[in-house]
């Protein structure tokens, strides 16, 4: 994937400064994807199903993320939609 560095260390706010809220997503939902996220969006199952690392085998990964890359998974969201708290 792009962002291997999302699963294998804790991110800070600085690896996410000026990245497009599109892109965020989309990091956000490569952690899910390797953990074998089915996805029920058209435009994220089409985009993960070409790449040959994917395989998708459940719809709720949530218990498959590690600590930190649920730590990662926060930090994204709250980059994505800062004025959320």
């Amino acid at each position: 994937g792009k962002y291997p560095q999302s699963t294998t260390r804790a991110l800070e706010k600085k690896d996410l400064e000026g990245l497009p809220a599109d892109e965020l997503a989309y990091m956000r939902n490569e952690l899910y994807a390797r953990h074998g996220m089915v996805f029920s969006t058209p435009r994220w199952r089409d985009l993960f199903r070409k790449q040959p690392w994917y395989q998708g085998v459940a719809e709720n990964v949530d218990a498959l993320l590690s600590p930190t890359e649920q730590a990662n998974v926060k930090l994204i969201v709250e980059a994505e939609h800062p004025t959320r708290k």
